[in-house]
């Protein structure tokens, strides 16, 4: 028990660092928002299917299996589709604490659905509900820093609503509305990957599959709602850094894969979501979109929370 706990926290903090950064390359990119997606995805298809040569096992897996491992791509994509919109819109550094209120249906889906935690046993269940109130309130705390002015692009919908509010409060309701569905279909997605993975010795057959899944949806978003269609036009520049994204993202989710086959969903979803944290950091200091001056003792308190939540998942899982 003790080396599982400690092999999924390990994969758990790569996952922090990986999730924290690979959507950060959009923010120097000025491609459309679908055309960065689609090579995004090709970049994931290309080096999932690549697993399959390096982790035999891929041929064990059963047309059920590939269904939901297609199934779990879909939804990662549609995910990734609001939250690239939701960046667009109002930043990294505000997007992903609210996408990252998915925690809140990953525990949900690990304790109900899962069975993840024994009813009988009290302690780990307050242990895991108190761990999700201090990610939850991190979560929270860092979303709530004040930006500066000035990050939504020309790329973000707000033609989806309505024009009686003033323009930065249109992209202010565009893009929290966008990360909030990207919350609910990063949940979904972990759902079908469980049902797969906890059928298989391996994680690498889910892996492969749910990549080329990834593709699927990238090529149905960019064909039936895509506007221009100009990927071809994409500049170099764009491309590579889509391609970073996409490189990024496969480190983070052969992490997450392993953690959620190690841990549990209602375990490893917490953890993962502390990407908050690298992403907020990352958005003040590098990207400039988040003033620190004034609110270190919000962005302080978010990160201790924040920390203190893995440690009460620690002893909920011991």
């Amino acid at each position: 028990m003790g080396n599982i706990l400690w092999s999924g926290l390990g994969y758990g903090i790569l996952c922090i660092i990986f999730f924290g950064l690979y959507v950060t390359p959009r923010r120097y990119a000025s491609s459309p928002s679908l055309e960065f997606l689609l090579t995004m995805c090709i970049t994931v298809a290309i080096c999932t299917s690549l697993s399959g040569v390096f982790f035999p096992g891929w041929l064990t897996i059963s047309l059920p299996q590939i269904a939901l491992s297609y199934l779990s791509g879909l939804l990662w994509c549609m995910g990734t589709v609001c939250y690239i919109y939701s960046v667009d819109c109002v930043g990294v550094g505000r997007a992903t604490p609210v996408k990252n209120l998915t925690v809140i249906l990953g525990v949900i889906f690990g304790v109900f659905i899962f069975k993840e935690f024994s009813w009988q046993n009290k302690l780990p269940l307050v242990l895991l509900g108190g761990a999700t109130a201090l990610v939850l309130l991190s979560t929270i705390l860092l979303g709530k820093l004040v930006t500066v002015t000035g990050l939504a692009r020309s790329s973000c919908p707000i033609h989806l609503i309505k024009p009686k509010l003033k323009k930065a409060s249109q992209y202010s309701v565009v893009g929290f509305g966008f990360a909030l569905s990207a919350a609910l279909f990063y949940s979904l997605f972990g759902i079908p990957g469980k049902l797969v993975m906890e059928s298989m010795d391996s994680v690498w057959p889910y892996f492969m599959v749910m990549g080329q899944g990834t593709l699927v949806g990238a090529l149905a978003c960019y064909f039936i709602i895509g506007k221009d269609k100009g990927w071809t036009k994409v500049s170099r520049k764009d491309h590579l850094l889509a391609m970073l994204a996409g490189l990024l993202w496969v480190v983070a989710f052969a992490s997450l894969a392993s953690s959620l086959k190690l841990l549990g969903m209602a375990t490893a979803w917490p953890i993962a979501n502390l990407n908050t944290i690298v992403t907020v950091v990352y958005s003040s200091l590098v990207l400039k979109e988040i003033s620190i001056r004034q609110q270190r003792t919000k962005m302080f308190a978010g990160l201790i929370m924040g920390v203190m939540g893995i440690i009460l998942l620690v002893l909920a899982r011991t």
